[in-house]
């Protein structure tokens, strides 16, 4: 390959960046024709001109908020001279990120979504108990607390300022009678047997911690409850598999890919241990039910 050539190949590949912030804006828009701006008529133009097809509604809005989010976070780590960490983004970018997984992981949840029947049985039930890992601005809570009247929902995170604006979402959804946010480690969480459903995004936690933060979350299960963990695909595309490492490392994650999470599951003694494509994208998800005591 001439060097002319990698000149051409790194331009596409900057041009996929405008390309996907036109069609954020665009979804932004959610569909609106000619809005009579010029900057939001140019996004159409471009993505039209791409053909792209593009969702509408929920499903648009989620995207675009994790497109928004994506490319700040490109951003942030494409300077080596920024040591800029995930919770010091701003907040328009936190709130975007949290948002799109409360819509994305809400929805698999929620009453018709793609959650066993089990799962969401133990949502619905009297004095039932979500455990949020990492939980953000705490979108996820909210999200399901809408779905499900009866739920009460803990979040935990590590980083102070996703929390703060967490709770300020939380009041202004006048859900503070039914979100608790905590600055815990789940690896110091000491409820054993008082969560009736978990949620964990392996990847977003280092591969030196990831298998000992599942079992502490399997203990905080009460029986016949379920975790339901996200992990990521193993590709044998080698971009991919780069791609999926350094997506990791820019969030100070891991790669928890889906064989080793499956095997972790097992080995713990979880039964029911199912794949579950979320509704609107993402990485894959894994969910499986605690044995009974």
């Amino acid at each position: 390959m001439t060097s002319a050539d990698a000149k051409r190949d790194l331009w596409s590949v900057l041009d996929s960046a405008w390309l996907l912030a036109a069609a954020a804006r665009v979804m932004s828009l959610d569909g609106q024709g000619d809005t009579g701006d010029f900057l939001n008529d140019a996004a159409h133009e471009v993505v039209n001109a791409a053909g792209l097809s593009l969702p509408s509604g929920d499903a648009a809005s989620m995207l675009a908020r994790g497109a928004r989010s994506q490319l700040a976070q490109m951003l942030a780590v494409a300077d080596p001279a920024v040591q800029l960490q995930w919770a010091e983004m701003d907040d328009e970018t936190l709130l975007a990120q949290g948002r799109a997984s409360g819509m994305n992981i809400g929805s698999v949840m929620a009453a018709d979504g793609p959650a066993p029947d089990a799962l969401k049985a133990r949502l619905a039930q009297p004095h039932a108990r979500f455990l949020d890992v990492g939980t953000g601005v705490g979108a996820i809570c909210v999200a399901l607390c809408r779905s499900w009247p009866l739920l009460h929902c803990v979040g935990l995170d590590i980083a102070e300022r996703p929390l703060v604006l967490g709770r300020r979402e939380i009041a202004e959804a006048e859900l503070e009678d039914r979100v608790e946010l905590r600055r815990l480690d789940v690896l110091n969480l000491s409820e054993g047997g008082a969560f009736d459903v978990a949620w964990l995004p392996l990847p977003l936690l280092s591969g030196e911690i990831a298998e000992a933060a599942l079992q502490a979350v399997l203990n905080a299960l009460r029986p016949g409850g379920w975790i339901l963990v996200a992990a990521n695909t193993r590709s044998t595309d080698p971009v991919q598999a780069a791609l999926t490492a350094f997506r990791a490392a820019a969030v100070g994650g891991g790669t928890a890919y889906q064989d080793d999470v499956r095997r972790w599951l097992n080995e713990a003694g979880m039964t029911d241990v199912i794949e579950i494509a979320p509704r609107m994208g993402g990485s894959p998800l894994l969910a499986a039910s605690r044995r009974p005591a």
